[in-house]
């Protein structure tokens, strides 16, 4: 890309014109016994010109200069298209400007502070909403647990569509039963995901399967659950399940369900926690991994 030639201020042309001029005079003093000497003569008022344009521009550049303004012009070095910082002026991207994606980061708004939630202190239902898909698994287990299960999970990855795994004792030996969780707080559960939950339990010969969710269930949901011994435990349910313990238990499942910073997500592939985001296109917020940069919605009602 060729570089932009710097302007010259005031006091540079006017020198230059002063310097051009005087010297046109100068020479043409030593040349007026020169056989060209009416050739040269003609350019006397160009040179006496370029002495007066020049003395006009000293002038402005010594007024200016006076009153504290500074009359040269500077090229303002464009923030995007090049490699230096980005200027600190906040400015918007234009509607009809298509950029590419190594300048897209400087249309990009500023991130708003992650505030920290409250750290809620009695269970009620808008609990389910304010944690992530991981402490709610870990509230489900914890609550299994309670109730005389022996368990088995798995923090991250692929898990094959089983969130927490039943036995019926501490051996670990013999699978008694499944569990299925999902943390969303107004997206109700329909029949899919019943029915690939049913799959699961032929295939592994169990007798237990639960499907637990914070929300609730769609009919045709309810009673294709009840046709194959699927327990259905919706928000409501749960949370009655959890009032149902004493008060001592009701605060360690809560101390489960708000350990850490219980608000942010956990990157299902890697276990580690994601950062707010914001999309440079359309405003909508999301979550990624800083380690494998994994994304997902910011509002854990579409999936968890």
């Amino acid at each position: 890309m060729a570089r932009r030639r710097k302007r010259k201020s005031l006091s540079e042309m006017g020198f230059t014109l002063l310097a051009i001029g005087g010297g046109g005079l100068l020479a043409l003093s030593f040349l007026q016994n020169s056989p060209l000497t009416i050739m040269f003569m003609a350019l006397r008022p160009w040179a006496w010109l370029a002495v007066a344009l020049g003395a006009f521009l000293l002038g402005l550049q010594a007024m200016s200069t006076r009153r504290g303004g500074d009359s040269s012009w500077m090229p303002v070095e464009p923030s995007f298209g090049s490699r230096r910082s980005p200027s600190t002026h906040r400015s918007s991207q234009p509607a009809d400007v298509l950029i590419d994606d190594d300048l897209r980061d400087r249309w990009r708004p500023p991130e708003r502070a992650e505030a920290a939630v409250a750290r809620p202190t009695a269970w009620t239902q808008a609990v389910f909403d304010l944690i992530e898909w991981r402490r709610f698994e870990a509230l489900c287990e914890a609550l299994l647990q309670q109730e005389g299960w022996f368990t088995a999970s798995q923090a991250f990855g692929a898990d094959g569509g089983i969130d927490i795994r039943l036995y019926g004792d501490a051996s670990k030996s013999q699978l008694s039963g499944i569990v299925q969780c999902k943390n969303w707080s107004r997206k109700k559960i329909s029949e899919v995901p019943i029915r690939e939950f049913l799959g699961l339990k032929t295939d592994h010969g169990v007798s237990t399967a639960l499907f637990i969710t914070s929300s609730s269930f769609l009919p045709g949901a309810v009673d294709l659950a009840a046709r194959h011994d699927i327990v259905w435990v919706d928000g409501r349910g749960l949370l009655a399940r959890i009032l149902a313990q004493p008060v001592e238990v009701q605060q360690r499942l809560l101390a489960v369900a708000t350990e850490g910073e219980f608000w942010r997500p956990t990157c299902v592939q890697c276990g580690t926690k994601m950062t707010l985001k914001t999309n440079s296109t359309n405003a909508s917020r999301f979550w990624v991994c800083g380690r494998c940069s994994h994304k997902m919605p910011a509002r854990q009602e579409v999936g968890a």
